[in-house]
């Protein structure tokens, strides 16, 4: 048991010694992010699975709440209306369902 100990030991500073010799290798490998397929497929997917659901959810209550922003502002006149369907509605809208896929 105890030789089992020390050969487990052994192997698991073997491969780290290994490890830290390649790491020189690794680091010199030449890897463009800015303008990549890696990045436009990164961000895409970024922006389907996780902003666009959050943007719709931030849509939908901002329709819900211009309501009563709308019962505020429509003493100010037409221009305090247009202000709040603007920010409550159409900018959430745009930015989900108008924007290119992985602009953020």
């Amino acid at each position: 048991m105890r030789q089992l100990r020390q050969r487990g030991i052994v192997t698991a500073f073997v491969s780290s010694l290994i490890l830290f010799g390649a790491t020189p290798s690794v680091a010199s490998f030449d890897f463009r992010w800015e303008d990549s397929a890696t990045e436009r497929i990164v961000t895409q997917g970024v922006d389907v699975v996780i902003v666009r659901p959050i943007s719709l959810v931030r849509a939908a209550a901002g329709m819900v709440l211009a309501i009563p922003a709308l019962l505020f502002a429509a003493p100010g006149g037409r221009e305090s209306i247009d202000e709040v369907l603007q920010v409550f509605v159409i900018e959430p809208v745009d930015y989900v369902f108008r924007r290119r896929l992985g602009e953020f």
